[in-house]
């Protein structure tokens, strides 16, 4: 479908299930088409992924667009520019800089706890 080169790419969790090197070698094929001027339609519940390659999101939960904008506008909007202060196992924090995940959870109300 790709060999007519569409103006536009409808692409539903395009990543999911594959290695981290093939993984990296499909988000350089979409960054490349992007820049060619590609219009892409991209479904994904990896928020890095999101993240790193999306102009705009639109954060969705139960049927509903919660919020919709440049990740790094949704970033700022709904947690700072401070940092995170995040247990990763028991009594092991770390700090670091919010993310689009952090939008997702706190939007939704849905909260990660204990590896879930």
């Amino acid at each position: 479908s790709l060999v007519s080169q569409p103006k536009v790419w409808i692409l539903d969790e395009p990543t999911t299930g594959l290695d981290p090197e093939v993984r990296r070698v499909v988000w350089d094929i979409l960054s490349e088409e992007r820049a060619k001027g590609t219009a892409i339609l991209l479904s994904t519940h990896y928020m890095e992924e999101a993240q790193r390659l999306c102009d705009r999101v639109a954060i969705l939960s139960r049927g509903k667009i919660l919020d919709c904008g440049p990740p790094s506008d949704l970033i700022l909007k709904h947690m700072g520019n401070g940092e995170i202060e995040e247990e990763i196992r028991r009594g092991v924090s770390w700090k670091r800089p919010p993310n689009l995940e952090d939008v997702y959870l706190r939007l939704t109300g849905s909260r990660l706890e204990n590896g879930e």
